[in-house]
């Protein structure tokens, strides 16, 4: 999603696996594995965390 520059603007759990996300600016709703989106969130919070590093 951060590569195709999607913004999430809701995320609605579904069950213990999936959940569907709301993007801005479009009436689409989509789902994804719960693992997959925290996999992604935590590839972005170690990218910004190394980038602040970086800038120490």
């Amino acid at each position: 999603m951060a590569k195709e520059k999607i913004r999430l603007v809701k995320v609605e759990k579904i069950d213990g696996y999936f959940s569907d996300v709301a993007t801005a600016g479009n009436d689409v709703i989509l789902r994804y594995a719960n693992m997959a989106l925290k996999t992604q969130v935590e590839k972005l919070l170690f990218s910004h965390q190394n980038k602040d590093q970086a800038l120490n």
